[in-house]
């Protein structure tokens, strides 16, 4: 019980503010959106 909570409280006060402070400044650090003029999505490593 005390895990679900602490959790919860993680959730809270670090991952949505930093989501939305992401979206705020248009980071997209997955690169999930889709750029139209490219060829390929591929990438070497």
């Amino acid at each position: 019980m005390f895990t679900k909570i602490l959790s919860f409280i993680f959730y809270v006060i670090v991952i949505c503010p930093l989501a939305l402070l992401f979206k705020l400044i248009n980071k997209d650090p997955l690169r999930l959106k889709l750029d139209h003029s490219a060829k390929t999505y591929w990438e070497n490593v």
